[in-house]
């Protein structure tokens, strides 16, 4: 709040400044520096309109007014508008323009709107005053230079204020960390005195014609009225601010103050009392939004009121004043007009005591609250001591009520009923560290609370909601609940189970944890989840689709203080247009979170069993993660029964068989429990039975292409799919299987808006392509002949077919390079093999020639070797005939 008056007071000396250092007929030069002004002292977008100075609105006086100015928010906060009026209006004293001290006294806000919004992290809107750099030094101040002439100027003004006034105002305050919010609609403030001297008195005179206040989502006030007028007594040099006369109006009851209310530093000190002298039953029945309602000043009530209390002491963010509050109820009843029966014998006697600033040290006191409906008595007794450190608690409740009297004292909204018993007599005393210690023999619990036969109906709930029988047994420990079982348009629901850590979750926000079992025959999920109830007769069909009739389901926001665990075992459940059957396994439901373990049913003609979790930490997008394990699912049910099949895998509506796969799954839901593909991360292998796809577009669309009639009913063997669904589009990896006898290889892509792009690789008998095709394919083949090829063409002829468009308009493309790439290998090898075959006859002519000349060059040879041999030998012989006769001749010779 003391930002917001800086801020405000930043505006008023700017704005005072813009008028007196510019001559005023100037407009459009006030309106460049006001705008510049303001913008280069606050972190925001600012901006006004039309800007006026006149002497005849408050004449003698100036009056300065600036139309439509706004303030929007940036970064955290951007197109967010924290403030915007219809009018600003500043009046100035004539006389102090000529004196040269410009004195400010009036300032009008007509028709402001103010958002006040804070973030869960604490940052608020409100905060955008830069911060101011220019800090001075004892040096800076032996330096200082003197001030120009606009510097004095602006030291000279004065806030001189004598009004202050809103007209009209709308203020919505929206705080996330601390749950709260508040509506104002229509408030006129005028705040009027001498705000010039130190000690003066101030009028007040607040207005509010609708206030409602939340925290935690409770409502404290609901469109309740309130008057604030009061004569204060100011010393403004100490910032106190007593009370002497005054009254505040909250609906029916007045309160009146004495005292007062210090504000010296960021601390507020304050010595106050209060009462409601003048308080009836009836005034204090209109503080509650229950009673509250039209009608109300017709309702007749009488009983003794008193109403006091107190606070005195300091308030600051570590500090609290010590208080009381002390209320009494006497003899009182009340009967609303034209309902037979009265509530009577109302006596109340409650006692709030703070008597230090530590709130450890508060007590809550309500020693007697006591009522009777058609002679039906009710008795709570409370007392509640040590909230903080350790909770101390001494309850009784104890009473009986048939609920269906309920319709005879109070207007139930149409379409409402109310019936059944209510008994409760239980008894708790002791401290709630004696249940975390497990020292349960220190502290008392007993009793019971009773449900029989109880019905609840409204318009949204027309069928009712039964209880047919629920027994709550209170002991130390936990709650045991037993016999426990509800009706809800035909879903009937049984369970048993403990609850335990009640006392801290009923007095300091512990987590509630239960352990239970449920089961029912037939649960219809749809009903139990939207916002309104339609009838649903359960089907013996697996697949049904959703009624338009049937209300919307809204993402379920789970509470963060509770840890259940349920072992469900379920007949059957309709969710959305899901049929299952047989469900069993654990649900746990935890930290916003709701977590299935191992949980095992029977749909789409299958069976499944999933682990994951649901989480509603952001409600508006929750989260969700899944691992399911699938068994032979039914294509044509999915394609009927799952969103994310019939925009991702359309084709299954054309396929008869049965598929199974592991997949995991995580993305994100709208608060609609709609999944959003675009953030599903999904991975898995589709294993199928065989198949038969029929009517598929594509398909046709592909046989027509082939001029193959079969085609248009395809035939599969059993198949395995590795696929993934990323960023909204599936993505279907490369497989291998016959279709119709015919090898293929297929792979693509089916995006969200059901464009596709498949490439079917195809090996086709030539008997099954039809005659134009063959005879084209033997005419290239006889050409390719005729140059002495000896060219066969394969039985299979390879296709690519190339599908594209969308799932309802498909088109195929028909790729015959494979086919053509075939034909060229076949004719290169042909060449390849006319290349070795004269190759190897070459070779062998060489290999024979070779030999022919081997074989001559030996005979040759041979015959010179003879020759020689025989030139040899006759040489030797005459050699030897020679020799022989010399030495005959050396003989004769010698003899």
């Amino acid at each position: 709040m003391k930002k917001l008056i800086k801020i405000t007071s930043i505006f008023i000396v700017l704005l005072i400044m813009a008028i007196i250092v510019t001559p005023f007929f100037f407009k459009d030069k006030i309106t460049e520096i006001v705008k510049k002004e303001i913008n280069n002292n606050v972190n925001a977008e600012v901006d006004f309109g039309d800007v006026s100075l006149t002497l005849f609105k408050n004449f003698p006086d100036f009056t300065f007014s600036i139309n439509n100015l706004k303030i929007i928010g940036i970064d955290e906060f951007k197109n967010k508008t924290l403030f915007a009026t219809k009018e600003i209006s500043l009046t100035i004293d004539l006389g102090s323009v000529f004196s040269g001290e410009y004195e400010l006294n009036k300032i009008l806000l007509n028709k402001p709107v103010i958002n006040l919004l804070v973030l869960k992290n604490g940052k608020a809107n409100w905060d955008i005053a830069k911060e101011d750099t220019n800090v001075e030094t004892e040096g800076d101040k032996e330096s200082e230079e003197p001030l120009s002439d606009e510097a004095v100027d602006a030291e000279s003004f004065k806030l001189m204020l004598k009004a202050f006034i809103i007209e009209d105002a709308t203020i919505n305050y929206d705080d996330k960390e601390a749950n709260m919010y508040s509506f104002i609609d229509d408030l006129d403030f005028k705040l009027s005195g001498d705000m010039t001297a130190n000690n003066t008195n101030l009028d007040i005179e607040t207005e509010i014609d609708k206030i409602t206040y939340k925290m935690d989502n409770i409502a404290y006030l609901n469109k309740a009225k309130i008057v604030f007028k009061a004569n204060i007594l100011t010393d403004l040099e100490a910032s106190k601010y007593t009370f002497i006369e005054n009254s505040l109006s909250i609906n029916g009851l007045v309160l009146n103050f004495d005292g007062f209310v210090g504000m010296p530093n960021d601390d507020i000190s304050m010595n106050l009392t209060y009462n409601a002298p003048n308080a009836t039953f009836k005034s204090l029945m209109s503080l509650i939004p229950a009673f509250y309602t039209e009608g109300f000043e017709d309702v007749k009530a009488e009983g003794k009121v008193v109403i006091d209390g107190m606070a005195k002491g300091v308030y600051s963010d570590n500090l609290m004043p010590s208080f009381a509050v002390n209320i009494l109820v006497n003899d009182a009843k009340f009967q609303y007009p034209d309902l037979p029966k009265s509530v009577n014998d109302i006596q109340i006697v409650t006692k709030i005591n703070s008597p230090t600033a530590n709130l450890d040290n508060m007590t809550v006191d309500v020693s007697k609250f006591h009522f009777s409906i058609a002679k039906n008595p009710m008795d709570i007794k409370l007392k509640l001591k040590t909230l903080i450190s350790d909770p101390d608690i001494d309850a009784n409740f104890k009473g009986k009520m048939n609920l269906m009297t309920i319709k005879d004292v109070y207007p139930l909204d149409e379409g409402m009923n109310l019936s059944g018993i209510f008994k409760t007599d239980i008894r708790l005393k002791g401290k709630q560290s004696a249940i975390d210690k497990g020292r349960y023999r220190d502290f008392k619990a007993s009793g019971n609370m009773q449900l029989k036969n109880v019905v609840y109906r409204d318009n949204d709930f027309p069928k009712g909601i039964i209880v047919n029988n629920a027994s709550m047994v209170f002991t130390p420990r936990y709650v045991d609940m037993s016999n426990f079982k509800v009706t809800y348009n035909k879903n009937i629901i049984e369970a048993d189970g403990k609850l335990y850590n009640y006392l801290a979750y009923a007095l300091d926000d512990g987590i509630l944890k239960g352990d239970f079992s449920m089961s029912a025959d037939y649960l219809n999920l749809n009903n139990m989840m939207a916002s309104s109830e339609v009838e649903s007769k359960p089907k013996d069909e697996d697949v049904k689709t959703v009624s338009s009739e049937e209300a919307p389901i809204e993402a379920v926001n789970i509470p963060e203080n509770i840890n259940l665990k349920l072992q469900c075992v379920i007949g059957r459940i309709k969710y959305d247009n899901l049929n299952i059957k047989a469900l069993f396994g654990k649900v746990i439901v935890a930290n916003k979170k709701m977590m299935l373990d191992n949980l095992k049913m029977e749909m789409l003609g299958g069976k499944m069993n999933m682990s994951g979790y649901y989480s509603s930490e952001n409600i508006d997008s929750p989260k969700v993660a899944m691992i399911f394990g699938i068994k032979h699912f039914d294509f044509k049910k999915s394609y009927k029964t799952l969103d994310v099949a019939r925009k991702l895998a359309p084709i299954m509506q054309y396929t008869e068989g049965n598929y199974s796969c592991i997949l995991k799954f995580n993305g994100k839901m709208d608060n609609k429990m709609n999944v959003d593909l675009n953030t599903v991360n999904s991975k898995g292998l589709l294993s199928t039975s065989a198949l038969t796809i029929k009517d598929a577009k594509s398909i046709t669309e592909l046989a027509n292409t082939l001029k193959i009639e079969e085609l248009k009913t395809l035939k599969t063997d059993p198949l395995d799919i590795p696929f993934q669904i990323n960023d909204g589009k599936l993505i279907v990896s490369p497989f291998s299987t016959k279709i119709n006898d015919i090898p293929i290889k297929a792979s693509g892509v089916t995006y969200l808006n059901q464009n596709i792009d498949y490439n079917v690789e195809m090996s086709i008998p030539r008997e099954k392509l039809g005659s134009d095709a063959n005879d084209a394919i033997n005419g290239l083949i006889s050409q390719a002949n005729t140059f002495g090829a000896n060219i066969k063409m394969s039985d299979n002829i390879n296709v690519i077919a190339k599908i594209t468009g969308t799932t309802t308009k498909p088109n195929v493309g028909l790729n015959f390079d494979k086919a053509k790439q075939d034909a060229k290998n076949q004719l290169n090898n042909e060449i390849e093999k006319q290349k070795e075959a004269l190759k190897k006859k070459a070779e062998e002519e060489v290999d024979k020639l070779k030999k022919e000349l081997e074989e001559k060059a030996k005979a040759e040879m041979k015959k010179q070797q003879d020759e020689w041999e025989r030139k040899s030998k006759e040489e030797k012989e005459k050699l030897k005939k020679k020799l022989e006769e010399e030495a005959k001749k050396k003989l004769s010779d010698w003899f």
